[in-house]
């Protein structure tokens, strides 16, 4: 693969087991290089040892305990699990997550040597009152807080604003640019680390990818239901091959 960047699927709650076993003769003779996949919990061990990245999709605030349908970091690890995504805006919608559940979490995933996939973003509300990069600041602070520069730079940022998750519209490249260096400021200045890859998400599809292409500070893409279709994977033509 000539470049760089990582492309992180997100296949959330679709794919039946019969769809599971169908999309991986798809993905097999994919170049396995910076493409992680992060299947429902259930498929993980179909996943792991094929030589790409595997990731989990959530894991519970705590190591271990009496925590009846939660997932450890330690054990996701234990599978071969190297990934973890958290906060994604779904899981602060609808199971409540707060920043700091999600700064526990940060911590387990590092502890077992997990690298955390952090997702941030803004509301409709939020982005239409300019107030896109105070939220995302203060997500980042309380995520991160108390971390030491060392362990942050085992983190990979998600920028998914919320408004344009599953609706088709992205914000402009220049918007995405500005944002992109502003959380990377917000990691400089708050906790004087310099290394911390910042991904797009939210809507991508083959129709804008290549607009989104000549963005040249974000490190890759989060991309959610497109990965479970064929799209997909003309997706990765333009991004590794084009």
């Amino acid at each position: 693969m000539e470049n760089k960047k990582l492309v992180v699927a997100n296949l959330k709650m679709y794919l039946s087991t019969s769809d599971i076993a169908t999309y991986l003769k798809k993905i097999a003779p994919l170049e396995r290089q910076n493409v992680i996949f992060c299947p429902t919990s259930i498929y993980l061990p179909y996943f792991v040892g094929h030589g790409y990245g595997v990731g989990i999709q959530n894991v519970a605030a705590t190591e271990l305990g009496a925590y009846t349908g939660e997932v450890s970091a330690i054990q996701a690890a234990g599978l071969g699990v190297q990934y973890a995504i958290l906060g994604h805006s779904e899981r602060r919608q609808y199971f409540g997550e707060t920043n700091a559940q999600i700064h526990q979490k940060i911590i387990q995933c590092l502890r077992a040597k997990m690298t955390p996939i952090v997702c941030i973003g803004e509301t409709a509300e939020e982005y239409q009152k300019q107030q896109t990069k105070e939220v995302l600041k203060q997500q980042i602070i309380a995520c991160f807080r108390d971390l030491p520069a060392e362990a942050i730079s085992k983190v990979i940022i998600a920028y998914e604003p919320i408004w344009a998750i599953g609706t088709g519209k992205i914000p402009r490249n220049e918007e995405i640019t500005e944002i992109a260096s502003e959380i990377k400021h917000i990691v400089v200045e708050k906790f004087h680390c310099h290394m911390i890859p910042v991904l797009y998400g939210g809507s991508i599809k083959c129709s804008n990818i290549e607009q989104l292409e000549n963005i040249k500070n974000i490190d890759g893409y989060l991309i959610g239901k497109a990965s479970t279709t064929e799209e997909f994977f003309r997706l990765l033509e333009v991004v590794y091959y084009k």
